[in-house]
């Protein structure tokens, strides 16, 4: 299974690193990849996720478990900022799996720039309290 998306973010160096999902089961798993490429815009990036994973099985074969399925958290880092939350919107989830595709149309937007910008003072607050050590 290939998993593509588009994402719509101010984090210029932001890494997915997971997607959890409810199943239209109620069953949440992680959504997790072997390989992925990734291609940065101005406001985003896009990506492909190869040999995608319901947690550490690979799910080929298993599309149909993700109909009607909902995204509940999305996995982020960044060089610059970190782990944690930041402000994401996934425009777009489209998933291909033995010549089925099944789309999702903004199926997760979080809006935590004021997150980004809380690690930011941390961070600075840390190194001013690490200057005044000295």
């Amino acid at each position: 299974m290939t998993l593509y998306l588009t994402v719509k973010t101010e984090v210029k160096d932001l890494i997915i690193d997971f997607i959890e999902v409810q199943l239209k089961s109620g069953e949440t798993v992680s959504l997790n990849w072997k390989r992925s490429w990734v291609q940065r815009g101005k406001n985003g990036f896009s990506t492909e996720f190869e040999g995608v994973c319901f947690n550490e099985h690979l799910a080929t074969g298993q599309l149909d478990r993700l109909k009607k399925m909902r995204v509940k958290e999305v996995g982020m880092y960044s060089e610059e900022h970190g782990e944690g939350q930041y402000s994401l919107a996934i425009e777009r989830m489209e998933f291909y799996d033995n010549n089925k595709r099944l789309v999702f149309r903004k199926p997760y937007k979080t809006d935590m720039q004021s997150q980004v910008q809380s690690v930011a003072m941390q961070q600075l607050y840390n190194k001013f309290l690490a200057s005044s050590r000295r």
